[in-house]
């Protein structure tokens, strides 16, 4: 009788060892999933950022002036354009600049918005 108990609870230890490591398995995999399931929720959304982000820079630019960047013009930043003074890209901080060139004995601009002068790197930097 007792090698029956001691067999019995042998097997039982084993078969609950086995249900506990498939029960790890399973869980891992469900919480996979899950994480998974968070991640493309989370690029979809990030997308939907992007593109946001994208039609907003685009509505910016969108003042009706025939913009001209990339040239330089005295005393503007090489990324604004010369005609309205908006930067091509928003730059980084709370402004976003508007250029008014001050014609000067050395040409500088400085920002409507916030005050901020832009002196080209060629006269004295900024």
């Amino acid at each position: 009788m007792r090698k029956f108990f001691f067999l019995s609870i042998l097997i039982g230890g084993a078969l609950a060892g086995i249900v506990y490591y498939l029960w790890l398995v399973v869980s891992a995999l469900y919480r996979d999933w899950l994480m998974g399931r968070d991640v493309e929720q989370i690029q979809a959304e990030s997308a939907a950022r992007r593109e946001q982000r994208r039609l907003e820079a685009a509505r910016r630019l969108d003042t009706g002036c025939d913009h001209r960047f990339g040239e330089a013009f005295a005393g503007l930043p090489p990324n604004a354009c010369h005609k309205c003074g908006l930067e091509q890209t928003r730059p980084p901080g709370p402004c976003d600049h508007v250029w008014t060139l001050v014609p000067d004995a050395v040409p500088y601009s400085y920002c409507a918005k916030c005050g901020k002068r832009y002196v080209s790197a060629d006269v004295g930097g900024q």
